[in-house]
């Protein structure tokens, strides 16, 4: 059977002797998947937690690809290595045909590359969430400490003769922001200048907007340079610099 890791549950829960010498295609469809997850993360896969590891494939290919190709990949895997036999990908002409679509992918992946207003709010979510799915609905997300919550549209501004769109985040906290025997006035201005001096560094590209009276909000208005996965990973570096900052109160 080989190691448990990489046999598929009907080889070992419900062990059957002939299953062994099965030539059954969705066994060895299984332990493919199983070995892709091992050569993608270089650590054994847990057979029976599949959900878990498509999360620990999602926080490794986070950087390396873009969303798009890393969806197609944890979706081979999750078809790959579903519990009941029936459920997987059945052929393996299939797993390849699967392999080859996400080759293409990979190979038209430039980060420099433009991409659409949809596509950079999903890289935007899924980097900031690392690959994990926490997001409430399709424009929200939750910084890594859990502390802070982000919603965010796109919104068109006029400048001069051109129209461009400007990403507009709203930031909330999730719990109640206080600083102990300090006025809550007070605060704001030392959040706000934690924020301030975090934003400064990308210039006009980044500009804070107070929230409404009453509890700690902001926002932000994010102008990207192009709409390409590197103005995504710079707006995302920007964003976790603002969380540590304000979380280290």
């Amino acid at each position: 059977m080989g190691v448990i890791y990489y046999a598929a549950p009907e080889q070992y829960i419900a062990y059957d002797p002939k299953m062994v010498r099965s030539k059954n295609p969705t066994l060895d469809i299984f332990s493919f998947g199983q070995l892709a997850y091992f050569c993608l993360t270089n650590r054994d896969p847990d057979p029976l937690r599949i959900e878990d590891n498509c999360n620990v494939l999602s926080q490794k290919l986070a950087n390396s690809c873009a969303v798009s190709a890393i969806s197609k990949i944890i979706d081979l895997y999750r078809e790959c290595t579903r519990f009941d036999a029936a459920e997987r990908i059945q052929t393996f002409a299939e797993v390849l045909a699967r392999v080859v679509d996400i080759r293409q992918e990979l190979t038209h992946s430039d980060v420099n590359a433009h991409i659409e207003l949809d596509e950079y709010a999903n890289e935007l979510i899924f980097q900031m969430n690392r690959g994990v799915s926490q997001s409430v609905d399709g424009h929200t997300f939750v910084s890594a400490s859990g502390n802070w919550q982000v919603t965010f549209d796109w919104r068109e501004q006029q400048r001069k003769r051109n129209s461009l769109m400007v990403l507009n985040l709203h930031v909330q906290p999730t719990r109640r922001v206080a600083l102990q025997n300090i006025s809550n006035d007070k605060m704001r201005r030392v959040l706000n200048q934690r924020i301030d001096n975090c934003l400064n560094v990308y210039g006009n590209r980044a500009q804070r907007h107070p929230g409404q009276k009453g509890e700690f909000e902001f926002y932000v208005d994010w102008h990207p340079e192009a709409m390409t996965r590197t103005s995504v990973l710079e707006l995302c570096r920007m964003l976790q610099d603002v969380f540590s900052s304000l979380d280290s109160i």
